[in-house]
């Protein structure tokens, strides 16, 4: 399920992207192709509820490496001293890996640019859906697997 704006969309999701064709393996721009972005969507944590919007895009390297940087404006906090701060954004650069036989994103906060001291950095567990059209999946930060994140094309 992905939460936009109060809706709740329901995304199938395969549990790899489509293979090429027998005897044929995807180039390295098909699969720099597959990350462009940018993907836009929604994180959350339920428990205590924060909400951010995010936009991200990624820049594919060799041998399956992945960086770039995620834009987060706040949506919602549950901290009082916060509630000035919704709709004020920082950005968080990211490093990983990505899978293109199984569509598995895992990358991590490397820096933050956070002059309204919003952001933490995560690590991120996430998969691509064959279709290419979503990604979703887990986020850690503060120790515990209680971040999720949907993004869309």
């Amino acid at each position: 399920m992905i939460r936009w704006g109060g809706f709740l969309i329901a995304v199938m999701l395969a549990t790899a992207p489509a293979a090429p064709a027998a005897g044929q393996t995807a180039t390295a721009a098909e699969q720099a192709a597959a990350l462009a972005g940018p993907w836009r969507g929604i994180w959350h944590r339920d428990d205590p509820y924060y909400q951010y919007a995010g936009v991200m895009t990624l820049t594919p390297k060799a041998g399956g490496r992945i960086e770039r940087a995620i834009s987060w404006p706040l949506l919602r906090s549950p901290l009082a001293n916060e509630q000035a701060k919704i709709g004020m954004k920082g950005i968080e650069y990211v490093e990983g890996q990505y899978d293109p036989a199984t569509g598995a994103l895992n990358f991590a906060g490397v820096k933050v640019d956070d002059p309204n001291r919003i952001l933490g950095m995560d690590r991120y567990r996430l998969v691509m859906s064959e279709n290419g059209k979503v990604i979703t999946g887990l986020t850690r930060g503060d120790g515990a697997w209680l971040g999720q994140l949907d993004l869309l094309r």
